[in-house]
């Protein structure tokens, strides 16, 4: 390491370790006050923590967004801002005439639940994912946060669009249609996309308050280092959640029983290790609960305000939180009073308007089409538009606080606590959850009875309670689901705030077009419903003592507690105990130490090489782009390379299969061969816990294209591994030929209709004929290619074109059939003889959708259902 990196690596840790430092100073003069309602040492040191944390991230989000994330500048700026919060709290102290308390020393339920977030950190630091790849969120959240942290901005310009025209460089990109509303997407990845097709401005998608702290973890131990902050704050979660599980029971027990079990669940353990926003946002949200529940028993305290800081820091954060603002703004009407010292207690309409108005500037401001992208999935494919879901925002926001205010005004709060009014909650919640539980678990097993276990089906159904019991067993998740009702009705009004959020939560127990079961997907339960669930299971105990009147001996709580710790920890899947992509840096590291001489890398497309892509930009600054196996795609691509040659750009070819062997051209030189990749991936679970890990291994080729020795009229030849032959004739979508089918066949999708046999084709299908070709030259016979096709729609009818070309890549189309297909079958038949037949002859299939079908899922929305394929001669 040369002096000048030895200086910036210093910098960066003091810029990192002064950021730790003012963290605990500055939450520590901010709360100097706000303690003092605090009666336990856990409570205390959640409430320093996310006073400094809540000051530190609008800070470090707003020096990112300005381009002004630098080590000297956020060592700077974190200090001068620790020092005036340390005036202004000792000039409020000597004006107030008053002593901050001194800290409570920790009981002995305190350190167990220190203890739980000790192990669970030291577990997540030792087994944590190198889940980098940009193909899915984990990666673009780390790839933007080491891009910020070694450039100082969340935003880059793309070189490319600087040195090709942009109808060259397009097929270096992809449109995401319905997603980003035909932004174009970079790599090819739904992580980043092109927000400015001139100037080539590259902007990550999702919402930007979780990496400058990623940032700072990678300045202080590089990957590990990032990894390491989710972990940091899982950590935190627990404890913010043991303090509102004490503030809400009072049991000790209660609260260190349910610590442990959120802390062993393990949708918790997956997030803990992996790069991502979710265990952020559970600890801002659950902090602004356990500020709320400070401000209503209270009234005069500034928790307020702390806890809608801690609110709009959520949201800010991730759009899953705006689910919960209704919750927050009826209590906010709940609480409010004529006279209350404090603003948002006087007018929650105003406080709830500002909240939603500020986190819905920041999503447009950091997140534009990433806010409009979600917005049409969710909305705009059902007829609403972008005016009207802002409008329905705001309305139920304000709703919400005025239903707040009226529950208050006519005393609904005495109704509430009646025994009477209680116990028809708990008998309807009982039933309600009895009732859901029965026929989500029946239609479940049906579903799973119908479909295999690798359907396309099994990613687009609902998540449903029988999915939830995956993750606790069977006895906890039942002895759960019981507590649930009784954990409502035993909150009463202190916890009223924690019901409404659950509740909120509870819509996503109908979350269709997600398995649930994969941790990965898991995500929308794990801020609220998971925590939920294991507050009930540990308050159990407690809320049945409360209910019945009857005191239950604190030896048999103990046992209870005990025994459900040991069962959620028996349940728990291996896939939480082993490390996602072990390896995958260090093979992105041999790969970058052949790359660093080039100014441009062309990536086969397959994840084994494309994932890596942003990787090797944020960490190294190598631009890598896969490129489609299409003829159109490298004639545009061919005149990129010789812009970039006459700009004296170096330009190379990495792929994981040795594709030039045995051909010679004379602009493709070797460069390297043999280098070694190999990680850890573990498999998807569709409706049930899978834990096998598979092994993702193999070698690199990297080639390098001399644009300016590329003959003028060259193409790419195209390439399929079809494994047909003429003696597979002929050749049916069976058993026996469906294998071969899919070999010659792109854009193919099983078809998950129960009781179907066919294939799904989405839009435009090609199936390659070329093995079939003579080479005696026959004047007779040929192919017979016929198809038994159907919209796989209710009501809509289908303009279908079928083809054959003898070269696709120069378009030399022999024959066309069109014809207008409905929901039931037609058959197809084209004829296509044997002298017209060449090696690069292909059969096509595209159909002309107008209109998105709700009823099917967007990756088949513009498909049609072949039912029967078969491939035959004729005349032989």
């Amino acid at each position: 390491m040369d002096s000048g990196s030895y200086c910036a690596s210093i910098m960066q840790m003091s810029a990192a370790v002064s950021v730790l430092a003012t963290v605990c100073v500055t939450g520590y003069f901010v709360s100097l006050r706000l303690r003092r309602v605090c009666n336990c040492f856990v409570e205390q040191l959640a409430v320093l923590l996310l006073s400094g944390l809540a000051v530190h991230t609008v800070l470090l989000t707003a020096l990112a967004l300005l381009g002004l994330f630098r080590p000297s500048i956020v060592l700077c700026s974190t200090v001068i801002v620790s020092g005036l919060l340390f005036c202004f709290s000792m000039k409020r102290m000597r004006r107030a005439r008053y002593l901050p308390l001194p800290f409570a020393r920790p009981k002995l339920w305190e350190w167990g639940v220190l203890l739980c977030i000790v192990g669970s950190c030291v577990w997540g630091l030792r087994v944590g994912s190198e889940d980098l790849a940009s193909s899915r969120d984990p990666g673009v959240y780390a790839c933007t946060a080491i891009e910020l942290s070694r450039t100082g901005d969340l935003g880059w310009a793309d070189p490319l669009v600087s040195d090709v025209p942009i109808e060259y460089a397009k097929s270096f990109y992809e449109d995401i249609n319905l997603s980003m509303r035909e932004r174009p997407r970079w790599m090819f990845f739904p992580g980043f996309y092109l927000r400015d097709t001139e100037l080539g401005i590259i902007e990550p998608q999702f919402l930007h308050v979780i990496e400058p702290w990623m940032a700072l973890g990678y300045w202080v131990a590089g990957v590990r280092g990032l990894i390491g902050i989710g972990v940091l704050w899982c950590g935190l979660f627990l404890l913010i959640f043991a303090g509102v599980a004490m503030r809400l029971l009072g049991e000790r027990s209660a609260a260190v029983g349910a610590t442990f079990l959120v802390g062993l669940d393990a949708a918790l353990l997956w997030y803990m290790r992996t790069p991502s926003n979710e265990a952020f946002a559970m600890c801002f949200l659950w902090g602004a609960i356990l500020c709320f529940l400070y401000s209503v028993q209270q009234p005069r305290s500034k928790f307020i305000y702390m806890s809608l800081m801690l609110l709009l820091i959520a949201m800010c954060s991730k759009f899953a939180i705006w689910l919960y603002l209704p919750a927050f703004g009826f209590m906010l009407g709940w609480e409010s009073r004529p006279a209350a010292p404090r603003y948002p207690q006087r007018h929650p309409v105003v406080a709830v308007f500002l909240l939603l108005l500020i986190s819905l500037i920041f999503a447009l401001s950091t997140s534009y089409w990433y806010t409009w992208g979600s917005a049409y999935v969710n909305f705009l494919r059902h007829g609403w538009h972008g005016w009207q879901v802002i409008a329905m925002l705001f309305v139920v926001a304000i709703a919400s606080a005025w239903c707040g205010v009226l529950a208050h005004r006519i005393r609904l709060e005495k109704f509430v606590l009646l025994p009477r009014t209680r116990l028809l909650i708990l008998c309807g919640c009982s039933v309600v959850l009895l009732v859901f539980y029965i026929f989500q678990s029946r239609e479940l097993s049906v579903f799973l009875a119908q479909n295999p276990i690798h359907s396309d089906a099994r990613w687009v159904t609902s998540m449903t309670l029988p999915q939830l019991s995956f993750y606790f067993g069977k006895l906890p998740f039942t002895l759960a689901l019981i507590g649930i009702p009784f954990l409502l009705v035993a909150l009463r009004k202190t916890g009223l705030l924690l019901i409404l959020v659950i509740l909120s939560s509870s819509l996503l127990l109908f979350r269709s077009g997600l398995d649930a079961v994969h941790p990965w997907c898991v995500r929308r339960w794990l801020i609220v419903l998971i925590p939920a669930f294991c507050l009930s299971l540990g308050a159990l105990p407690v809320c049945l003592s409360t209910f019945f009147a009857v005191r239950i001996p604190r030896w048999l709580n103990l046992i209870f507690q005990l025994s459900m710790i040991v069962l959620v920890a028996i349940a728990l899947p291996a896939v939480s105990t082993v490390r996602q992509r072990d390896g995958f840096c260090a093979s992105g590291d041999r790969l970058a130490s052949v790359l660093r001489d080039a100014d441009f890398v062309v990536a086969q497309p397959s994840a084994r090489v494309a994932s890596l892509s942003g990787y090797l930009w944020s960490a190294y600054g190598i631009d890598m782009r896969p490129l489609q196996k299409k003829t159109d795609a490298w004639d545009n691509a061919l005149e990129s390379f010789r812009l970039l040659a006459r700009a004296g750009k170096t330009v190379y070819f990495v792929s994981d299969v040795d594709s030039f062997r045995g051909k010679f051209y004379s602009f493709i030189h070797p460069v390297k061969k043999g280098i070694p990749f190999e990680w850890q991936v573990l498999e998807d679970g569709l409706m049930c816990p899978r834990s096998h890990v598979d092994t993702i291994d193999g070698t690199y080729f990297v080639w390098q294209i001399k644009g300016d020795e590329i003959p003028f009229g060259w193409h790419y030849p195209e390439q399929w591994n079809s494994t047909a032959q003429r003696s597979d004739l002929p050749l049916r979508n069976d058993d026996a030929g469906i294998g071969i089918l899919q070999s010659m066949t792109r854009s193919y999708t099983p078809c998950d209709l129960p009781g179907k046999t066919g294939f799904w084709v989405n839009r435009t299908m090609q199936i390659y004929l070329g093995r079939f070709a003579k080479n005696d030259a026959p004047t007779s016979g040929g192919l017979v290619v016929t198809m038994r096709v159907s919209t796989g729609r209710k009501n809509a009818d289908i303009k279908l074109n079928c083809g054959f070309y003898t070269d696709l890549a120069r378009k030399n189309q022999q024959s066309l059939e069109q014809k207008l297909i409905g929901r039931e079958p037609e058959t197809i038949q084209l004829r296509i003889p044997y002298v017209a037949l060449r090696p690069e002859s292909v059969f096509y299939v595209c159909s002309d959708v107008t209109e998105v079908e709700r009823s099917i899922p967007l990756g088949r929305a513009q498909g049609v259902l072949i039912e029967e394929f078969c491939v035959d001669e004729y005349g032989k």
